[in-house]
């Protein structure tokens, strides 16, 4: 199987499972204000987030505005389990997942 093709795999398996969590979440509390928050099984947030970091490192490089953003988000919410903070670690991947699919990169390796 060609690279690329092995890249778009797995950026779609990294999606998928993001969704996957995302289905599974757990209800935490309401707040006075009636906002509904939700956690995600921190285990599996872990494991996720350690892929797609390996992807984004050996795909884009650890230089790349998508690794970086990443691992700093991550890196500021690794102990969280909550929705928030995994959807916007879901965001940065899908914004790279655009970017590759796209053809927007021109330095890949």
């Amino acid at each position: 199987m060609k690279t690329d093709n092995l890249v778009e795999q797995r950026l779609d398996e990294l999606e998928q499972k993001a969704e996957a969590m995302l289905a599974n979440k757990q209800f935490a509390f309401r707040s006075d204000e009636g906002v509904s928050y939700f956690k995600v099984d921190t285990p599996s947030f872990k494991a996720w987030a350690t892929s797609v970091l390996n992807l984004l490192q050996r795909v884009f490089g650890e230089d790349s505005i998508h690794y970086r953003h990443f691992d700093e988000t991550y890196r500021r919410d690794r102990n969280s389990e909550w929705e928030s903070s995994f959807n916007e670690c879901k965001a940065i991947l899908q914004a790279a997942k655009e970017d590759y699919m796209g053809g927007y990169l021109f330095n890949v390796r």
